[in-house]
């Protein structure tokens, strides 16, 4: 898990530098009078690291690919800092990727292990007032769809 949060971390690195070029490039575009001596638009390539997959997508792979019955301890073993990205990070996900109970049990368990200092820590806040109306939001919605056996 710690390993999938720093390829996402230098993913991001990577296209905000690919931004800040094609920014530089486009200005510089912009000022050239002659069109021959301007240089090469800036390209973006894929990170292999990634697997071909959107960020969302290799994170969820990457804590699905985490067996079970070790996902608590995995979980357990993260320091705070990354278990605040970690959030983060699955916060946007929680509207839509599939795996709501994943990504339920993750949120669930670094709440309860990292309570006292997310407590302590009034800036994660922003973060868990969303965090908190979006999964309540989807797990509701996921239980009307699946409805109840009455029977």
């Amino acid at each position: 898990v710690l390993e999938a949060l720093r390829v996402l971390e230098e993913d991001d690195d990577r296209q905000a530098e690919f931004e800040a070029a094609l920014k530089r490039w486009e200005e510089s575009a912009a000022s050239a009078s002659d069109k021959s001596l301007m240089p090469k638009q800036p390209v973006l390539v894929p990170n292999l690291l990634l697997l071909n997959l959107t960020p969302g997508a290799y994170l969820l792979k990457a804590l699905s690919s985490v067996r079970p019955a070790e996902l608590d301890q995995a979980l357990m073993l993260l320091p705070f800092e990354a278990a605040q990205k970690l959030l983060t990070r699955l916060l946007p996900l929680i509207d839509s990727a599939p795996p709501i109970e994943l990504m339920s049990r993750c949120v669930l368990f670094l709440l309860k292990v990292h309570h006292k200092q997310i407590v302590a820590n009034r800036s994660l806040l922003t973060l868990l007032h969303p965090l908190d109306a979006k999964l309540r939001r989807r797990v509701a919605r996921e239980r009307d769809m699946l409805g109840f056996n009455i029977a």
